[in-house]
């Protein structure tokens, strides 16, 4: 979590945002950080007493903190810095259909569209003639339809991902733009994306084979983006804190998509 991110946007309690009450958040504790970037601490409510974790930079600004934690331990503990041939091997023992191999197609899907446009060595076309950077081009043309006419403040990318679109909107529009997502894995990745500009994920080939994909990207988001996890459903922010939000593939998967839209539109600037 870049601590100018934190300063600008000054996050609120999402327990006591949901009771009607905008709580600031105080980074209570930090245990690793570098360059102004906290890889590892706490943040807390002074007024409900909740803390909320800050991981591998990625702070966890959700209602229910705990049940997200128990729920998503797995993805949370998992160690992300196997060789290619032990993960293979792995995922072989683990077998069509478990939880490593499911998520392990989910990252390829999204890593491939959002950066593998970007790839230095060739691959294997999709099936249909599909190629990579569908995000990305969607992203381009809404952006031209939009215009220029916007009101100052950062940027929300909701359901960022692999973090493409944090990088192409922060190029373009030269503001800050924070992405949330609720997929650990996939922030992960998205955050090593923007914040190290590198991308590092195993793209699928066929049934259980992957080939580990990792190279150095070429964004100019520079120190603009980064990614939280949060619930679009409960945005930790007072209302009116960005001048735009960007929701690519999102609001089919939310669980209450009118309740999503209407909380988007309160943390909007009119």
């Amino acid at each position: 979590m870049r601590f100018s991110h934190f300063e600008k946007l000054q996050p609120v309690c999402p327990v006591c945002r949901l009771n009607g009450q905008d709580s600031p958040l105080a980074l209570s504790t930090i245990e690793a950080e570098a360059a102004g970037d906290v890889q590892s601490g706490i943040l807390a409510c002074q007024s409900c007493g909740s803390e909320y974790p800050i991981l591998d930079g990625m702070p966890i600004i959700v209602p229910e903190v705990r049940r997200f934690v128990q729920d998503n331990l797995f993805y949370l503990l998992a160690r992300n810095d196997l060789t290619p041939a032990v993960e293979s091997l792995l995922g072989d023992a683990a077998g069509p259909g478990s939880g490593l191999e499911s998520i392990r197609q989910h990252v390829s899907s999204y890593a491939w569209d959002h950066w593998g446009d970007q790839d230095p060595e060739p691959f294997t076309p999709a099936p249909g003639g599909g190629r990579p950077g569908a995000v990305s081009r969607n992203l381009a043309e809404a952006l031209d339809m939009l215009g220029d006419d916007l009101p100052d403040g950062p940027v929300l990318d909701i359901g960022c991902a692999a973090g493409r679109t944090v990088t192409d909107a922060a190029a373009r529009l030269g503001r800050d733009v924070i992405g949330i997502d609720l997929s650990v894995p996939l922030a992960r990745i998205g955050r090593r994306a923007v914040v190290d500009g590198r991308i590092d994920y195993g793209l699928r080939r066929v049934g259980l084979v992957y080939d580990r994909r990792s190279y150095p990207l070429d964004h100019q988001a520079g120190a603009r983006g980064d990614v939280w996890l949060c619930d679009a459903l409960a945005l930790p922010f007072v209302a009116g804190s960005f001048a735009l939000a960007i929701g690519m593939n999102v609001v089919d998967c939310l669980r209450d998509p009118r309740a999503g839209l209407i909380e988007i539109s309160r943390v909007l600037a009119d």
